[in-house]
Parts: structure tokens; sequence; C-alpha cells
């Protein structure tokens, strides 16, 4: 800092995702003026020229904190990641991305009233971050608050015109509101714009297995798995629309979820077709 070199914590103000923030990001300035570099410590590379916010010390050393706690969320410890993001939270009260792993974590546990309170001050924080959007929507559609969901997810699409995720969240509140046309237009869409996301195509297989489509289902489900082989949702969905793959062992487990996805969805659909 003497001779003018400055190392700064940084995150991204662009940020889109399907909702945690785990990457502890650096970077090197001269004199306060535009970054000479910038670095993801978490993967040990050099990042992209992407929009960064510059954080303060206090902010950056909540973000080692931050990245344990992903740890333990990914771990499915539910409890111990929000005690550290609280941890987090006492150095950073105001970083909407750990009240945005927050409100993922209250997500995962059931939470969506809690949820959605911590999603909607990270979007008061930071209006224009998607991701932040497509987190409320998220806590407002658990919570079956569909219309303010999709109306979250379009605006992170306003944001982020291609983020595949919000756009898949669109189609699914519109299928559960019984838009079924609206929901394949928004699915379709959400693949297109985001081929290699197998999350995307999930979907969009599941939507098309309940709607009694095989074909269309086999078809999304081929082309996804030949992106994303060892993706476990894939592999269920693959033997659910009988299309052979000998990509892995299909999760017991995981199929037995898409089963009664596509078993609710089917009852969705037919009660928005009885009552036509």
């Amino acid at each position: 800092r003497v001779l003018g070199l400055d190392a700064v914590g940084l995150e991204r103000d662009d940020a889109v995702g399907n909702g945690q923030i785990g990457h502890v990001m650096a970077g090197v300035r001269f004199r306060g003026a535009e970054l000479l570099a910038v670095f993801d410590l978490q993967n040990e590379t050099r990042a992209s020229g992407a929009p960064y916010v510059v954080l303060d010390d206090p902010a950056f050393v909540a973000h080692h904190y931050n990245h344990r706690g992903v740890a333990l969320y990914l771990q499915r410890d539910y409890a111990r990641a929000l005690a550290v993001f609280d941890e987090a939270l006492a150095l950073a009260p105001d970083s909407a991305s750990l009240l945005n792993n927050r409100a993922t974590t209250l997500l995962a546990q059931g939470e969506p009233s809690l949820a959605a309170a911590e999603a909607m001050r990270a979007v008061e924080l930071r209006p224009a971050v998607p991701l932040y959007r497509y987190q409320l929507g998220r806590a407002l559609m658990q919570g079956a608050a569909l219309e303010d969901a999709a109306a979250c997810f379009s605006e992170a699409l306003r944001l982020a015109p291609r983020y595949g995720l919000a756009r898949r969240e669109l189609g699914w509140s519109l299928l559960l509101r019984g838009d079924i046309e609206g929901a394949e237009r928004e699915l379709v869409r959400a693949v297109r714009d985001e081929p290699t996301v197998p999350e995307v195509s999930l979907y969009l297989g599941l939507f098309y297995l309940a709607r009694g489509d095989v074909r269309r289902a086999r078809e999304v489900t081929q082309r996804a798995v030949v992106r994303a082989p060892d993706d476990a949702g894939l592999l269920a969905l693959a033997e659910l629309a009988g299309t052979s793959s000998s990509a892995g062992a299909v999760d017991p487990a995981v199929r037995a979820e898409l089963v009664a996805r596509v078993e609710s969805l089917r009852r969705n659909i037919a009660a928005v077709r009885k009552g036509r």
C-alpha cells in the first residue's frame, strides 16, 4: 500500500445462479483506481472481468466465514450453516450475499416466511442483482405466493434476460397457477438459454412426463444427459422416460423424489384441464 498498490476483497455485482454465493474474490488495484487483476481465491484462478463491488475489511473477513457456511449447507448440515452465516453477518450485517445465503438455507429447512424476509432485505440492499430477485421468488413460491413469485422471477429476467434458472422458476410458477401453455413456453426457452445447466432441462423433462408426452421427455433427457452424464437427477429422469443410459447407476432416493413430483404435477394438470 505504501507503493500505491492495494489488495481488496471483491464480490460480483451481477450474480446469477441457483442460490448460494460461496466464492471468495480478491483484486489488486493501483492508487484506488481501476482493478488490475481479479482472483478467485476458492478455485485459485484468475477471474473474469465481470462487474465487482469492493468489500471493506470486515466484510471480506465475513466471506471466509461464509465459505464455511456454504460448505456446511452442501453437506445438508443446515443448523450449523445458519450459525456460521450468523457469525458472518455479525461482521457484515448489510451484506446482501450473506443474507441471500441465509435465505437459501432457511428454504432448505422448510421456512419460506423466514427465508422471504432475509431475501427481501438482500433485494433492498442490492436491487440490481438478479440472484437476489430469484431467491426472493423461490421463497415466495414455496410459501404459495405464486403471483408475487412470478413477478420476482420476471424482474430477475429483466436484469438478466438469459438467466435460465429464473425462467425455469417462472415457468414452474405459471404451471402451479394453471397456465400450462405459458409454463411450456418459459421452460422451453429456459433450456434454449442455458442448455448446459442440468436443473433447467430436468424441469422441462418432468413437465413433459407429467403431461403424458413421453416422446418429448425422452428427447429433452437424451440431449441433457449428453451434456451432464453424471447428473443424478437427469439419470433418474432418463430411466423414468424410458431412455437407456450407461452413464451411471440411478439413485433410488432421487428417482423416488422425481416420481412424487411427476405425480403431483399430473394431478395439478388434470385439475386445470377439468376446470376448463
